[in-house]
């Protein structure tokens, strides 16, 4: 139609199509089969959907998608083909099932669903595993009848694969190796069987080692088979004999002389042992070691009854059951021997002092069979009560063992024995006298030890010396020439006296020349000499003292003149005067000093030192320049003689200073150090009279901070002054006029401190502080006041209120928003409404103080005023909702996922989030308060159960009033596997192990099953941790004990309990507890000890043969197992005694009568049969008692 006038039309037909997307068909299940160990890639099969509305345009519009991205699988996108994406194992699984999507992406969009299962086909791929890589067993040789027999293996051969299927799992056993055709296996049950028994002989072959083979038609895997032959006592012990052997007489009991040898050709050391024994022809002289064969002197040789030849018995046995023995013979000669002939006495003259050793005598002995035995010898003894001579022991040369002397004995008798050491031994006995010749060995000897002494009286006309006691020595020796005596007297001024040999008596020959100022003692030598004169001399001295008679006055050698100052104190020495005395004696030319004249009372002196001593002060009344003394010198003689002498003492006089009473001077206050501030001056009359007079000045005071000049008197600053400190300032000065005696005078100082403005403003609480002020940008506050947590308090040092006058300021470019008054410094906000405490948590800025009312000093001091936090936010989860997927092995507590909400709040508890349910979880879930921690309740694996579960959880603040927000969440379990059983323990709980095992020994193993197992795989066994007794095992997860330490049942472990923890892996896991019970079985493992660790006893000389002398005992009171042990006798002197291999028992021989008194040590020795590494030893000692018996001795002279 036209929008003319009138209007006009005309018709027509529109068709208009529009497409129905048809939906995709597709099978609901699909099935393919796959070999496992194909590689990657590999295609398994396809899924074939169909669009009915599928054109050539829109052939590409279906996708295809895996609903689960876990499998080891993908699909096309377009194409729907399935290829493996990882390994596949069927041991592992063996069939998977997923859902696949189509997606039709044509107009309205269509989507189907298909089920797909693939079976993963077991190929050969595991070899067989064995139980062990190395099997025992064990056969007896001898077996004649020459049957089959099976053999028991140890371990019990196993086998396992873990292939799936049943023909890859089918396992066969056969043998190969060196000697296997000896042997047959059974290919299917494993039993080991020998052929032939009677083949087996342990003397040629004891091992034999083959290997085993398992097949499973694809692989092998091999083991090593031990099989030993035990071997069985089929052989007789054969000697190498007959024997023959000679022994010396003097053999001792012990003494080995041959050895037997037998040898068994048994294969082990159970049945090739041999023992010996002797069973006849002995006559108890000789004995057999019953180990080695070795062949001993059992008893004295020499002994009745004596035989020349003996014709031994001996029997070898071996150690096998039943014991097979044989005999040999030994033949065995023996000697003898004769006494020896010496005179009856021999007498011998030796002069007196000989050395020690000198030659006595000889004493010679004749041996009838020395001929026939030369390996016989003569041994020399002596017996000496007087223990001065000794006899070589083998030439019977008779010495000395100390220098003889004549004057203590004059003659010596004594006995040498003569013994020879043949088989048997003899000795003889001779009597010997030795007669002492005098010599002359002793010189003369004063009868005092000490030397004399003598006194003469000076001026004695007769000379006369008195002495302290007689002058006499004499001579030891027995001849009359040798004591005859003569006396001498030598020394410097010897010629002086005259020595009276007949009396003893000494005297001045010229009493003038002895006097005791010459000399007042005479040291000298009196020499005595024996044989009139030619033989020995002793010396011994004799001091003669000369006594002093007083017979000299004191006199002085020198006028004395002392000058001392006024001021001397009391008690000064001025100075000493010395007179001597020529007398010799300290009682007669000993001084005292005494003072006659002069002096006014002012001195004093000493009477032993002569010193002058002030006795008063010098400037009391009367004082003079000069004073004059008398001092009188005294000796102590008697009578006493004197003298006297003047002595002059000189003393200068002294005048006082003069000085006005006050100064006041005046000082700006922080002047610099050694400012001028006044001068003192001061006057004395002596200055420039007096020499070396000059005036000084001193502070008294030595706190104030001036100083003073000590020569000018000029006083100046010592140290910054502080007006606020102190204004005025008071001390003394004195000045010294430094004369003698040196005199003082006194002024008093006063300084007045100008002030200045030098103190700025001080913050009395510190320089920094911290306010507070109320967020209001949501809702803003007038007037609102900075709340300060300390008050603002500042003052100003200066003296004068002109300089303390304060004014306050803000300073900082965040000051800005704030304002303060400048006389109280009250802060406010000066801007209301823009305080964000989620913008600015506080502002930092500074306050300043000025003195001189805002014209003088500043001090600025920190403030931090922080913002207080309202709760003006809501809280907000990062996802509205939350979706999670849980894996198909879970247990109680797993972390499913986190809930995340934000609070924009800057404090707590405004943005401190609570999160709740606000819906019901089924009790399947629970939720962490404080964190949003989604985790699985306990409940979650009961019934019902979902693969879906949705719930609503909030989060709230804790501000006031609280505000919240919610989400969604969304928890899928699509694949779950449920654990509904526990693991459960059968079999044996208690084993039995050997002691001393090798760590890592297997003790035993627990047999442990669970229902689950094949969808919750393994189980898992430990030994519980928190068990505090002692568990030296460990447990694998296949239930095999293994020991962790070697186990010694003798320190007390006898038995062991522990409990053991079986958890399997399942969703939830359960916990199964067992204990276990291990018995620690002995073994012979330790050594014996004896009953003591020393053994005492004694032996007498005539003790008979084999006499019990000792019986020590060893014994193992650890091991339960009871030992056997074989004691030996070691150390000492052997033949003596001997010792009872069996029993310990220790008895004597006949040689024991032969021992001399003292002590013999033996170590004794116990060694354990059943295991000859376990020994243990004892110390025997045995004291020898000697009884006296009178010797028969038959003594024949012969020429020597």
């Amino acid at each position: 139609m036209d929008f003319g006038y009138p209007s006009l039309s005309s018709n027509t037909t529109v068709k208009i199509i529009v497409p129905v997307n048809k939906p995709v068909t597709v099978a609901p299940t699909n099935a393919f089969h796959v070999s496992e160990g194909v590689s990657i890639g590999t295609q398994v099969g396809t899924v074939n959907a169909s669009d009915p509305d599928m054109t050539q345009d829109n052939e590409n519009s279906l996708t295809y998608i895996l609903t689960d991205t876990t499998v080891p699988f993908r699909i096309g996108n377009k194409t729907g083909i399935i290829e493996t994406a990882g390994e596949l194992d069927a041991e592992t699984a063996s069939t998977y099932q997923f859902g696949v999507h189509i997606l039709d992406s044509d107009l309205p969009p269509t989507t189907a669903t298909t089920t797909v299962t693939i079976v993963v086909e077991d190929i050969n791929d595991n070899p067989p595993q064995l139980s062990s890589k190395v099997y025992r067993t064990k056969v007896s040789e001898g077996q004649a009848n020459g049957r089959p027999l099976v053999l028991n293996l140890n371990p019990p051969l196993l086998a396992e694969d873990k292939d799936k299927n049943l023909i890859n799992r089918h396992i066969r056993y056969y043998l190969k190796g060196k000697n296997s055709d000896m042997f047959r296996m059974n290919p299917r049950a494993g039993i080991l069987k020998i052929k032939d028994t009677s083949k087996l002989d342990s003397e040629k072959q004891q091992k034999y080692k083959i290997t085993i083979v398992a097949f499973d038609g694809t692989f092998q895997t091999q083991a090593h088979l031990v099989i030993e032959v035990e071997d069985i006592n089929d052989n007789r012990p054969e000697f190498s004999g007959p024997y023959f052997y000679q022994v010396n007489p003097r053999a001792t009991i012990g003494t080995k002389f041959g050895q037997v040898v037998a040898k068994d050709k048994d294969a082990t050391s159970r049945n090739n042992r041999i023992l010996y024994v002797l069973s006849q022809g002995s006559g108890g002289k000789f004995g057999v070691d019953f180990n080695s064969g070795d062949l001993y002197v059992a008893s004295n040789l020499t002994d009745s009854p004596q035989e020349e030849e003996y014709n031994l018995v001996i029997q070898g046995f071996d150690t096998g059951e039943p014991s097979l023995a044989s005999n040999t013979t030994v033949r065995v000669r023996v000697a003898l021997n004769k006494a020896p002939i010496v005179d009856s006495n021999f007498v011998f003259q030796v002069p007196e002092n000989m050395t020690i050793g000198s030659t006595v005598g000889i004493i010679p002995v004749f041996d009838p069979d020395m001929e026939h035995n030369p390996l016989e010898s003569i041994q020399f003894s002596i017996s000496d009560p007087t223990n001065n001579f000794a006899v070589s022991e083998n030439d019977g040369k008779i010495v000395t063992k100390i220098v003889l002397d004549r004057e203590t004995q004059e003659q010596f008798i004594f006995t040498v024995y003569c013994e020879n050491d043949g088989a048997p031994s003899h000795t003889v006995s001779t009597t010997v006298t030795v007669i002492l010749e005098d010599v002359n060995d002793n010189k003369p000897i004063f009868k005092s030890a000490t030397g004399y002494h003598g006194t003469y009286k000076e001026g004695d006309p007769r000379g006369t010396i008195t002495l302290n006691q007689e002058l006499i020595a004499t001579d030891a020796d027995v001849n009359v020439e040798n004591q005859n005596i003569v006396y001498r007297l030598v020394g410097n001024d010897s010629d002086l006296f005259q020595l009276n040999t007949a009396t003893g008596s000494i005297k001045v020959r010229a009493p003038s020349r002895v006097r005791c100022n010459y000399k007042e003692n005479y040291s000298l030598k009196i020499i005595a000499t024996d044989q009139g004169g030619k033989g020995h001399q002793s010396v011994s001295t004799i001091n003669i003292e000369v006594q002093d008679i007083n017979d000299n006055a004191p006199r002085f050698t020198k006028k004395y003149h002392f000058r001392v100052p006024i001021t001397a104190k009391e008690g000064t020495v001025i100075g000493s005067v010395m007179a001597i005395d020529n007398d010799c004696t300290q009682q007669n030319n000993r001084i005292t000093y005494l003072l006659k004249d002069g002096g006014f009372g002012k001195f004093k002196i000493d009477p032993d030192k002569g010193e002058i001593i002030i006795a008063d002060s010098l400037v009391r009344e009367p004082m003079r320049n000069e004073y004059s003394i008398v001092v009188k010198a005294v000796d102590n003689g008697a009578p006493g003689l004197s003298n006297s002498t003047n002595v002059t003492i000189l003393v200068p006089v002294n005048h006082p200073p003069s000085v006005q009473n006050s100064f006041h001077f005046y000082i700006m206050e922080n002047s610099a150090l050694r400012q001028f501030v006044g001068k003192i001056t001061a006057e004395d009359r002596d200055l420039g009279r007096v020499k070396g007079e000059k005036l000084t000045f001193t502070l008294v005071d030595k706190a104030v901070p001036f100083s003073v000049h000590p020569l000018k008197g000029e006083i100046r600053t010592n140290d910054i002054i502080d007006r606020e400190e102190t204004e005025l300032y008071r001390f003394k000065v004195m000045v010294n006029d430094n004369g003698v005696p040196a005199f003082t005078a006194t002024t008093n100082i006063i300084i007045t401190i100008k002030d200045f403005n030098d103190n700025a403003p001080q913050f009395i609480h510190g320089l920094e502080y911290r306010g507070t002020v109320v967020e209001d940008d949501r809702k803003p506050i007038l007037k609102q006041k900075v709340e300060l947590s300390k008050n603002l308090t500042v003052i100003d040092r200066d003296a004068t209120n002109s300089n303390r006058q304060i004014r306050f300021s803000l300073k900082g470019p965040r000051s800005r928003l704030f304002k303060i008054d400048s006389t109280t410094g009250d802060i406010y906000v000066d801007r209301p409404g823009k305080i964000d405490r989620e913008l600015n948590r506080e502002f930092k800025f500074k306050i300043v103080a000025t003195d001189q009312n805002g014209q003088g000093l500043s001090t600025e001091a920190d403030l931090i005023v922080e913002v207080e936090d309202v709760n003006d936010h809501d809280p907000r989860f990062v996802q509205a909702l939350y979706e999670f997927v849980l894996p198909s092995i879970v247990e109680t507590g797993y972390e499913v996922g986190r809930l995340i909400a934000i609070d924009r709040d800057d404090t707590s508890p405004n943005n401190k989030l609570l999160y709740i349910f606000e819906s019901d979880a089924l009790g399947k879930f629970k939720i962490d308060v404080g964190t949003g921690v989604l985790t699985l309740l306990e409940g979650f694996f009961s019934k019902p159960r979902k693969t879906t579960y949705t719930f609503t959880v909030a989060a709230m603040d804790m501000g006031f009033p609280s505000r919240k927000t919610k989400a969604q969440v969304i928890v899928n379990a699509p694949h779950m596997v449920y654990n509904d059983h526990a693991p459960k323990f059968e079999g044996r709980n208690v084993f039995i192990l050997k002691e001393e095992l090798p760590i890592g020994s297997l003790v035993g193993t627990l047999q442990v099953t669970d229902e689950d197992r094949k969808k919750n795989n393994s189980v898992n066994l430990i030994i519980d941790p928190a068990d505090e007794r002692y568990v030296p095992f460990a447990i694998k997860n296949d239930g095999s004990i293994i020991t962790t330490q070697r186990i010694d049942r003798d320190a007390g472990y006898e038995y062991f309990r522990f409990t053991v923890h079986a958890t399997d892996n399942g969703t939830p896991s359960h916990n199964t507890s067992q204990e276990v019970g291990i018995i620690v079985d002995d073994i012979n493992d330790n050594p014996p000890h004896f009953t003591m660790d020393t053994y005492q006893h004694m032996v007498s000389s005539n003790f008979p043969a084999s006499t019990i002398i000792a019986t020590p005992f060893a014994f193992d009171d650890v091991d339960k197992i009871d030992s056997v042990y074989q004691y030996s006798l070691l150390g000492g002197t052997p033949g003596y005694f001997y010792i009872d291999q069996q029993t310990g028992i220790i008895r004597t021989t006949d040689l024991a009568r032969s021992l001399k008194s003292g002590k013999l040590e033996f170590k004794v020795v116990a060694q354990d049969l059943y295991n000859k590494t376990l020994t243990a030893e004892a110390k025997l000692n045995i004291q020898i008692m000697q009884t006296k018996q009178g010797r028969k001795s038959t003594c024949c002279r012969v020429p020597c």
